[in-house]
């Protein structure tokens, strides 16, 4: 949670402990909301919609069984500090 502004939480019906231990977590920066599961086509239009809420200018889409250690986090943070440095992108949603 050091590493970002915002997180964005949408379960969709997992049967792992998601729910449970998010609600553990206390932070302004968590935005958790619960849904029943989707199909694909609900899943790409849900995604949109966190795209859309999304008040960040770098977004990742991370998938619940997806882990990332700190050195990939360091390496992505510092790619991405150099495209702001070297160029200037306009983001526009």
């Amino acid at each position: 949670m050091d590493w970002v502004d915002e997180i964005l939480v949408w379960d969709t019906g997992s049967n792992d402990k998601t729910v449970e231990i998010i609600k553990t977590i206390v932070s302004p920066k968590i935005k958790f909301s619960q849904l029943s599961p989707l199909s694909a086509e609900q899943l790409t239009q849900a995604r949109q919609d966190m795209l859309n809420q999304s008040r960040s200018d770098w977004i990742m889409i991370v998938d619940g069984d997806e882990i990332w250690t700190e050195s990939a986090i360091t390496k992505s943070i510092k790619i991405i500090r150099q495209a702001d440095k070297h160029h200037k992108f306009l983001i526009s949603r």
